[in-house]
């Protein structure tokens, strides 16, 4: 098999570029037949959540056609492990020999940082909008103040 990249490089000189790539398909067919004998059953999928299992016939890479984000944990068998891009693209784990249970979680990161502002703002909001509805002691008591001037006075006045 071979493919063949055709692009234009440089706008200013109008060179061009060809990529050519010549593929071994003996080594693709060994390679894809290596990828199926570890067999992948996903449980479940839930937003930022993959459940599932893997039947590793040895030690390697499982590697997820999801991009890989600073985001993303991973626990084998109940057990944190490393999370890795694969080919600089996607999510990658190193399993170990045999069955286990895999769980990938997502929280994008900087969640936890604006869930506490978020808390914050709304409970200086509620303070502010209670403190408004609440009578002001300053505003009262010269409130109270002018009533009872304008009574003393109305009472000489009546003397």
């Amino acid at each position: 098999i071979l493919s063949v990249d055709l692009q234009v490089y440089s706008p200013d000189d109008s060179s061009l570029k060809f990529y050519a790539a010549v593929q071994d398909q003996e080594k693709m067919d060994m390679f894809e037949e290596k990828m199926r004998s570890g067999v992948w059953s996903q449980g479940s999928y839930e937003a930022g959540k993959v459940t599932g299992s893997v039947d590793a016939p040895e030690a390697g890479t499982l590697m997820f056609s999801v991009p890989a984000d600073d985001g993303w944990k991973a626990t084998i068998d109940g057990h944190e492990t490393v999370v890795f891009p694969a080919y600089r693209t996607f999510l990658a784990v190193h399993v170990p020999e045999g069955h286990h249970e895999i769980v990938l979680s997502y929280t994008p990161e900087g969640l936890d940082e604006a869930a506490v502002a978020s808390v914050f703002a709304a409970v200086l909001l509620i303070l502010l909008s209670v403190s408004r509805l609440l009578p002001d002691k300053k505003k009262r008591s010269k409130t109270e103040n002018r009533e009872e001037k304008l009574m003393t006075e109305e009472e000489e006045q009546v003397r």
